[in-house]
């Protein structure tokens, strides 16, 4: 018996919680005479009926970083789309102050700024949400339990997803599927978290 895809994991764990998943498999393979196929997926569902609490996973090797393969867990924000976010731990190449290509902000807040780096476009647009107290404080929280999720702020295409086609969102994510159910659902509380203050 072959082994289930991550696809079919997810669609599984959908559906034995209640959950409708939707996915989405393209061929991305562009020569005749190729070894292998590649394919590009997606899944997402939402957390319960009704809700604005989705999961999504997708992979594409189009793309590069964490573009190319991510899960985690998103809600919309009433912001501009064009206010683009990620925020991450620091490495040592950042103590090393190597130069960064994106634009970077602070939260002015000396203790997040001293563990983590936000980058982006138009970071400014998204002010009232990173410089917000209560919401600062659940994104410490949440990294220092996470280390490898980043928290986002428009910063991937989730236009598969009809809310998000024209609506603003902040994701916890990370490089790579989480199929682990236990984790999809601490993620859906985690959000909550920030659901609150928004």
């Amino acid at each position: 018996m072959a082994e289930k895809t991550a696809i079919e994991i997810l669609k599984d764990f959908a559906k034995r919680t209640g959950r409708e998943p939707q996915s989405h498999v393209k061929d991305m393979s562009f020569f005749m005479n190729h070894t292998h196929t590649v394919h590009a997926r997606t899944i997402w569902f939402a957390d319960k009926p009704g809700s604005n609490r989705f999961f999504a996973a997708s992979s594409n090797h189009k793309h590069l970083g964490i573009k190319a393969s991510y899960s985690g867990v998103f809600i919309p924000l009433d912001i501009p789309q064009k206010a683009i976010a990620n925020i991450r731990r620091k490495t040592l190449f950042d103590r090393l102050q190597l130069p960064n290509l994106r634009k970077t902000e602070k939260f002015n807040n000396k203790k997040l700024d001293k563990k983590l780096l936000i980058s982006g476009e138009q970071i400014e647009r998204a002010s009232k949400i990173l410089h917000d107290q209560k919401i600062q404080h659940e994104i410490l929280g949440f990294m220092k339990k996470n280390p490898p999720y980043r928290v986002i702020i428009n910063d991937i295409d989730l236009s598969y997803i009809p809310l998000f086609k024209s609506k603003s969102y902040l994701g916890l994510v990370r490089a790579f599927w989480e199929i682990d159910g236990e984790n999809i659902e601490k993620l859906f509380e985690d959000i909550k978290q920030f659901e609150k203050h928004l």
